[in-house]
């Protein structure tokens, strides 16, 4: 098993490029496979690149759920304009109010980066055991219906004044690491 996973990350390492179909026009996805060890440990770690060649800034989020049926703008108002379960606020009306002294995104409910034009932003998957081929395809579907990108020219067209959320919404760094045994696949 071992050495398949060798095999399999070597294979991985030179990186790819993968099709989906949903991303907008200018986004580019590569995928790469890396492990490490940490002592006696060995950590695999599966990277999902995004990078934005658009000519234009890119929203990007994460759903907690399956809304690849759904029309576009219902995804952008179900995550920003509807108030959460237990919540006074929408995320837009958070973002939009002003008064935001500290804010921590919660991937799957709150978080939000905006993707500048040529940088990227990595989703990097890590596990104690190795990522098996099966697996990866299973994380593939999991983020392929859960990952949202928009331009900002949809995202004011969906919510007329959304790009006026405080900067204290947006997610800073250029790469998220999820857990895989955290993941619903």
């Amino acid at each position: 098993m071992k050495r398949k996973c060798i095999i399999l990350g070597i294979l991985l390492l030179s990186g790819f490029c993968i099709a989906q179909t949903k991303l907008p026009v200018g986004i580019l996805l590569e995928k790469s496979m890396s492990n490490y060890m940490i002592y006696d440990k060995e950590i695999y770690c599966l990277t999902y690149k995004y990078t934005n060649n658009c000519n234009q800034k890119i929203w990007f989020w994460i759903d907690k759920d399956d809304l690849s049926k759904l029309p576009d703008l219902e995804k952008v108002k179900l995550y920003f304009v509807q108030r959460k379960v237990g919540s006074d606020f929408s995320l837009y009306e958070y973002g939009i109010d002003g008064n935001i002294g500290k804010f921590t995104p919660r991937i799957f409910e709150s978080f939000i980066k905006c993707i500048r034009v040529n940088e990227k932003f990595s989703i990097e998957i890590i596990s104690k055991n190795c990522i098996t081929e099966d697996i990866q395809k299973k994380i593939y579907l999991f983020l392929e219906k859960r990952v949202m990108i928009y331009t900002e020219k949809d995202m004011t067209t969906f919510v007329p004044y959304i790009n006026q959320m405080s900067p204290i919404m947006f997610y800073k760094a250029d790469s998220v690491i999820l857990y895989l045994d955290t993941l619903k696949l």
